[in-house]
Protein backbone atom coordinates (compact mmCIF):
# COMPACT_ATOMS: atom_id res chain seq x y z
CA UNK A 1 0.00 0.00 0.00
CA UNK A 2 1.68 3.29 -0.78
CA UNK A 3 1.74 5.90 1.18
CA UNK A 4 -1.00 8.36 -0.65
CA UNK A 5 -3.34 5.54 0.38
CA UNK A 6 -2.59 4.82 3.95
CA UNK A 7 -3.24 8.86 4.06
CA UNK A 8 -6.54 8.67 2.52
CA UNK A 9 -7.53 5.60 5.28
CA UNK A 10 -9.78 6.72 8.33
CA UNK A 11 -9.19 6.34 11.68
CA UNK A 12 -10.99 2.84 11.48
CA UNK A 13 -9.53 1.29 8.49
CA UNK A 14 -5.86 2.10 9.57
CA UNK A 15 -6.40 0.50 13.27
CA UNK A 16 -7.93 -2.69 11.03
CA UNK A 17 -4.84 -2.72 9.03
CA UNK A 18 -3.05 -2.43 12.60
CA UNK A 19 -5.07 -5.29 13.62
CA UNK A 20 -4.10 -7.26 10.07
CA UNK A 21 -0.34 -6.55 11.20
CA UNK A 22 -0.85 -7.58 14.65
CA UNK A 23 -3.08 -10.93 13.38
CA UNK A 24 -0.05 -11.95 10.57
CA UNK A 25 2.68 -11.17 13.38
CA UNK A 26 0.90 -13.39 16.11
CA UNK A 27 0.12 -16.14 13.48
CA UNK A 28 4.09 -16.25 11.76
CA UNK A 29 5.24 -15.82 16.16
CA UNK A 30 2.94 -19.14 16.24
CA UNK A 31 4.69 -20.79 13.79
CA UNK A 32 7.87 -19.70 14.69
CA UNK A 33 6.99 -21.34 17.97
CA UNK A 34 5.74 -24.79 16.31
CA UNK A 35 9.01 -24.82 14.31
CA UNK A 36 11.03 -24.67 17.65
CA UNK A 37 8.34 -27.30 18.98
CA UNK A 38 9.58 -29.63 16.36
CA UNK A 39 13.19 -28.64 16.34
CA UNK A 40 13.28 -29.25 20.15
CA UNK A 41 11.00 -32.65 20.18
CA UNK A 42 13.46 -33.57 17.84
CA UNK A 43 10.65 -34.24 14.85
CA UNK A 44 12.18 -32.87 11.94
CA UNK A 45 12.23 -34.75 9.03
CA UNK A 46 15.45 -35.84 7.35
CA UNK A 47 13.72 -37.00 4.95
CA UNK A 48 12.72 -34.00 3.71
CA UNK A 49 15.81 -32.70 4.13
CA UNK A 50 17.86 -34.80 2.90
CA UNK A 51 20.85 -34.04 5.37
CA UNK A 52 21.34 -31.62 8.37
CA UNK A 53 22.86 -29.23 6.88
CA UNK A 54 19.65 -28.64 4.87
CA UNK A 55 17.42 -28.80 7.86
CA UNK A 56 19.33 -26.49 9.36
CA UNK A 57 18.59 -24.09 5.93
CA UNK A 58 15.15 -24.87 6.25
CA UNK A 59 15.08 -23.52 10.05
CA UNK A 60 16.99 -20.66 8.78
CA UNK A 61 14.61 -19.46 6.57
CA UNK A 62 11.81 -20.00 8.99
CA UNK A 63 13.46 -17.57 11.41
CA UNK A 64 14.64 -15.12 8.85
CA UNK A 65 10.88 -14.98 7.33
CA UNK A 66 9.30 -14.28 11.33
CA UNK A 67 12.42 -12.14 11.69
CA UNK A 68 11.42 -10.48 8.33
CA UNK A 69 7.88 -10.30 9.71
CA UNK A 70 8.76 -8.96 12.85
CA UNK A 71 10.17 -6.13 11.36
CA UNK A 72 7.38 -5.31 8.74
CA UNK A 73 5.25 -5.19 11.75
CA UNK A 74 7.04 -2.55 13.67
CA UNK A 75 7.34 -0.28 10.70
CA UNK A 76 3.88 -0.46 10.21
CA UNK A 77 3.57 0.61 14.24
CA UNK A 78 5.91 3.29 13.52
CA UNK A 79 4.43 4.81 10.12
CA UNK A 80 1.13 4.45 11.65
CA UNK A 81 1.73 6.15 15.21
CA UNK A 82 3.59 8.95 13.41
CA UNK A 83 0.47 9.31 10.96
CA UNK A 84 -1.46 9.38 14.21
CA UNK A 85 0.32 12.08 15.99
CA UNK A 86 0.59 14.34 12.96
CA UNK A 87 -3.23 14.18 12.95
CA UNK A 88 -3.48 14.33 16.41
CA UNK A 89 -1.34 17.80 16.16
CA UNK A 90 -3.70 18.97 13.05
CA UNK A 91 -6.31 18.39 15.32
CA UNK A 92 -5.54 19.95 18.11
CA UNK A 93 -4.42 23.01 16.19
CA UNK A 94 -7.70 23.32 14.23
CA UNK A 95 -9.29 23.23 17.57
CA UNK A 96 -7.24 25.85 19.65
CA UNK A 97 -8.14 28.15 16.25
CA UNK A 98 -11.36 27.43 16.32
CA UNK A 99 -11.53 28.15 20.19
CA UNK A 100 -9.93 31.59 20.03
CA UNK A 101 -12.25 32.69 16.97
CA UNK A 102 -15.12 31.36 19.34
CA UNK A 103 -13.46 33.46 22.01
CA UNK A 104 -12.75 36.78 20.09
CA UNK A 105 -16.25 36.04 18.69
CA UNK A 106 -17.91 35.88 22.30
CA UNK A 107 -15.45 39.39 23.58
CA UNK A 108 -16.64 41.66 20.77
CA UNK A 109 -20.58 40.53 21.60
CA UNK A 110 -19.56 40.86 25.01
CA UNK A 111 -18.39 44.87 24.55
CA UNK A 112 -21.11 45.62 21.78
CA UNK A 113 -23.64 44.36 24.38
CA UNK A 114 -21.63 46.20 27.03
CA UNK A 115 -21.56 49.44 24.84
CA UNK A 116 -25.53 49.48 24.01
CA UNK A 117 -26.19 48.77 27.71
CA UNK A 118 -23.94 51.68 28.85
CA UNK A 119 -25.79 53.62 25.61
CA UNK A 120 -29.32 52.65 26.72
CA UNK A 121 -28.25 53.85 30.35
CA UNK A 122 -27.00 57.02 29.50
CA UNK A 123 -30.37 58.10 27.23
CA UNK A 124 -32.33 56.89 30.52
CA UNK A 125 -30.11 59.12 32.71
CA UNK A 126 -30.40 61.82 30.45
CA UNK A 127 -34.24 61.31 30.14
CA UNK A 128 -34.61 60.96 34.11
CA UNK A 129 -33.07 64.10 34.05
CA UNK A 130 -34.76 66.19 31.60
CA UNK A 131 -38.19 64.90 32.89
CA UNK A 132 -36.74 66.02 36.61
CA UNK A 133 -36.15 69.68 35.60
CA UNK A 134 -39.42 69.96 33.61
CA UNK A 135 -41.14 68.62 37.20
CA UNK A 136 -39.35 71.00 39.73
CA UNK A 137 -39.58 73.59 36.64
CA UNK A 138 -43.47 73.26 36.50
CA UNK A 139 -43.40 72.74 40.68
CA UNK A 140 -41.48 76.12 40.91
CA UNK A 141 -43.98 77.96 38.28
CA UNK A 142 -46.91 76.47 40.65
CA UNK A 143 -45.18 77.85 43.63
CA UNK A 144 -44.48 81.04 42.02
CA UNK A 145 -47.82 81.12 40.56
CA UNK A 146 -49.50 80.35 44.75
CA UNK A 147 -46.67 82.96 46.24
CA UNK A 148 -47.70 85.67 43.55
CA UNK A 149 -51.17 85.70 44.19
CA UNK A 150 -50.93 84.72 47.85
CA UNK A 151 -48.94 88.16 47.97
CA UNK A 152 -51.67 89.93 46.28
CA UNK A 153 -54.02 88.74 48.82
CA UNK A 154 -51.38 89.74 51.64
CA UNK A 155 -51.07 93.08 49.97
CA UNK A 156 -55.00 93.44 49.83
CA UNK A 157 -55.43 92.48 53.44
CA UNK A 158 -52.65 94.65 54.76
CA UNK A 159 -54.18 97.90 53.28
CA UNK A 160 -57.52 96.65 54.74
CA UNK A 161 -56.15 96.42 57.79
CA UNK A 162 -54.01 100.00 57.29
CA UNK A 163 -57.43 101.45 56.26
CA UNK A 164 -58.86 100.23 59.55
CA UNK A 165 -56.00 101.20 61.98
CA UNK A 166 -56.46 104.47 60.33
CA UNK A 167 -60.03 104.69 61.20
CA UNK A 168 -59.26 104.04 64.61
CA UNK A 169 -57.11 106.16 65.42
Amino acid sequence: MTPQELKKLSRAELLDLLLAQTKRADDLEQRLQQAEMQLHDKKIQLDKAGSIAQAALQINGIFEAAEAAAAQYLDNIQSLSSRQEALCVKREEESKASSERLLKNTIEKCQAMENAAKKKCSEMILSAEQESKSYWDDAKKRLDEYLSSHDALLAVLNMQSDDGKQKHS
